[in-house]
């Protein structure tokens, strides 16, 4: 049982919702239509949008040239029903809207599926007309019916709906028609005894020509004749079936021949013109029942003649009249509310049917068939539907006309017949206090900033780095001449490791005893202001060393000393002789910065490339010098200051790149506080010459 459960979840959720509707993953670019109310809360409203122009659209290839490729959906997903202006207004429908509210739907370009509907002015929707018959469906998809007749052929049938009493009726029209049968053939009995004007007595009576061609008698007895004629069409209830027949002087009388037996008609006695009579039967008179389409078919009709003084007894016409109609048909559904169904108009011989959404009633035919007339058939007429899907008409079976809703003038007719429709739009709200428009076009996606995540910054070192002619970066072993390198070799063997970490070793211990050499004077002989200072020279004289014999790179003294600076200027050892709540803040700023360039550069895994060396030569605080080959000694590089602060101050972060981006935001705050502090001593100075002067 829970199995079946659960599949029927699954199941309703593959069915449902807006995903198997419409498909916006290819969107280029969405609008927003905004839906204004400035009265009171409305529902089921059809309104213009402003604001937006088809043609432009197309032009610009934001529309393909049938515009059908956008759709609009509300805040929840789900598909709005719109229609695309053409050359007219773009017609959106809002479900509901609160009093003096706005409602925002949104408007997708380059989409699939989504909802195009044609939304009729009140002369509706135009097709020719079309033999329906009495086997016939009528499909009328996504209608949203208001009420009226929302489809018709005039005189014939007629569909609509009744919001008062809440119905749905489908009527075929009782209609009359008469049917002429004339003669084909010679029938049982030919005994009158003259022909003239025509090879055959029943060619003689065929067409009403008077005297030039006839049957005639000069015989004062009755003589007759019968003929076959043509078969009916068979369809309707045969009011009466006439006899007719033309004749001239002395007497007459019709004959019908039904069920083998011959019924004479009225004696009548024409003078010497040529005068119609008419003898009915409203009955069989061999069954006194209606006559049937069969017994029709299956009669003789024909003339007797009769002569007793005068000219001869003349006949030039005899033919069959069947007087025939279809009765009324009509199917009703109640309790039906104003809202989108898709709606089937059906008969099939046998029964009338009306559906809307699956919910069905029908009724016999009895012998009902849509009237055959020459007018066209007419749907969505006078405010009868808010819009509509699709109109799709099948006879006997066969597809005859599918016109949906498209871009233009005239709905093709899709089924191939030629059946095209001719729509009118709707171009005004159907509340005048509801109003939309389209707004705030932009593209689908906006452009954002790589994601990034600190942890998975690349290996500071991922292996020998090409350094530029300005800094030098070598393999990780050292080789030379100099004093231990022969010890620290051997060392370095043994332990597996390159020897340039046990010179690393070294270089540490050295400061840590120079540090704590100072401490110890210190201690002995009392602490100096410059102490700070002092460690930091200290260190930065071995690491300079030691650079200088080539066993560290240069750019680890310059990182140091960026380090330093920012600590000494950090806790007030050291400033530009000038305010050290001031200045010395800026320092620390500045050569935090700077170190942060290079931490960043190490981070982008660009430390040092060709590509690199004139941006960070400018933003160094010195420049290598190698002297006589052997010494490399640094200078001072003007470029830090006429580049490298003015960076700083004008938020210039643009080189700060690949995963150290997020740098750029600290620095931010960072020149925020700078250029804060530097108005500050603007001020304080242009503040300070004025109170001199006074």
């Amino acid at each position: 049982m829970k199995i079946i459960i659960i599949i029927g979840l699954i199941l309703l959720l593959m069915t449902s919702g807006v995903a198997i509707a419409s498909d916006i993953s290819d969107a280029d670019y969405i609008a927003t239509v905004r839906i204004t109310n400035n009265s009171t809360a409305n529902t089921s409203v059809c309104v213009p949008i402003t604001g937006i122009n088809t043609t432009n659209l197309i032009n610009l290839g934001f529309l393909n040239a049938t515009a059908n490729n956008s759709l609009i959906r509300s805040s929840a997903g789900a598909d709005v029903p719109f229609m695309p202006g053409y050359n007219a207004e773009w017609i959106v429908y809002v479900d509901t809207i609160s009093s003096d509210s706005v409602v925002d739907y949104t408007w997708y370009n380059n989409s699939t599926g989504g909802k195009h509907v044609y939304f009729p002015d009140t002369g509706g929707m135009t097709s020719p007309n079309i033999t329906l018959s009495d086997n016939f469906t009528v499909t009328l998809s996504d209608v949203y019916i208001i009420d009226g007749d929302f489809f018709g052929i005039q005189d014939a049938i007629n569909a609509t709906y009744n919001a008062t009493s809440e119905t749905v009726t489908l009527t075929i029209q009782e209609y009359s028609l008469t049917e002429t049968l004339l003669t084909t053939g010679a029938g049982s009995v030919t005994t009158i005894p003259t022909l003239f004007g025509a090879a055959t007595h029943w060619q003689a009576v065929n067409t009403i020509d008077d005297a030039t061609s006839y049957v005639e008698t000069g015989v004062a007895a009755w003589s007759y004749d019968l003929y076959e004629i043509q078969d009916s069409s068979g369809s309707g209830i045969i009011d009466s079936v006439e006899i007719l027949t033309r004749t001239y002087e002395n007497k007459n009388r019709s004959e019908l021949y039904t069920h083998t037996t011959l019924y004479n008609g009225t004696e009548r006695s024409p003078g010497a013109a040529w005068t119609n009579y008419t003898e009915t039967y409203t009955t069989n008179p061999n069954t006194s029942a209606a006559w049937t389409w069969q017994e029709v078919d299956d009669l003789e009709a024909g003339v007797g003649l009769y002569w007793n003084a005068g000219g001869n007894a003349r006949c030039t016409y005899v033919a069959v009249k069947v007087n025939y109609h279809y009765p009324l048909a009509t199917v009703t559904l109640s309790n039906i509310s104003s809202e989108e169904y898709d709606i089937t108009l059906s008969a099939d011989e046998t029964n009338l049917t009306l559906d809307l959404n699956g919910t069905n009633n029908s009724t016999v035919l009895n012998g009902a068939s849509v009237p055959v007339n020459a007018n066209d058939i007419i749907s969505f007429a006078d405010d009868s539907v808010l819009y509509a899907g699709s109109q799709e008409i099948e006879v006997d079976g066969v597809q005859v006309q599918l016109v949906p809703w498209q871009y233009g003038t005239t709905f093709t007719d899709l089924s191939g017949n030629g059946n095209d429709a001719t729509p009118t739009f709707r171009t005004t709200s159907s509340d005048a206090d509801v109003s939309a428009e389209f707004i705030s076009f932009r593209p689908a996606d906006t452009s954002t900033a790589p994601a990034y995540s600190v942890s998975a910054a690349p290996d500071f070192v991922t292996g020998n780095i090409t350094a530029s002619s300005n800094f030098t970066s070598g393999d990780a072993t050292t080789s030379g001449t100099r004093p231990g390198d022969a010890l620290i070799d051997d060392a370095a063997d043994a332990a597996g490791v390159p020897n340039v970490w046990l010179w690393g070793i070294l270089g540490i211990v050295t400061i840590a005893l120079s540090g704590l050499l100072i401490s110890y004077m210190e201690k002995k002989y009392g602490s100096g202001s410059g102490t700070m200072v002092l460690r930091f020279g200290i260190a930065a004289i071995i690491i300079g060393v030691f650079v200088t014999f080539g066993i560290y790179d240069f750019w680890m003294l310059v990182m140091y000393a960026i380090i330093a600076i920012s600590v000494l200027m950090a806790s007030k050892q050291y400033d530009f002789n000038m305010s050290i709540s001031q200045l010395n803040l800026i320092g620390f700023l500045a050569m935090t910065w700077i170190g942060l360039t290079l931490i960043n550069q190490i981070q982008a895994g660009q430390l040092i490339t060709t590509a690199e060396t004139a941006h960070l030569n400018n933003l160094m605080f010195t420049q290598e010098f190698t002297l006589l080959d052997t010494f490399h000694l640094p200078i001072l590089n003007f470029e830090f200051f006429s580049v490298g602060i003015p960076s700083l101050l004008q938020w210039d972060y643009s080189f700060f790149g690949g995963n150290a981006q997020i740098i750029q935001y600290f620095l931010y705050s960072l020149t925020a506080v700078v250029s804060l502090i530097v108005l500050l001593i603007i001020i304080g100075t242009v503040s300070s010459y004025f109170v001199r002067s006074s």
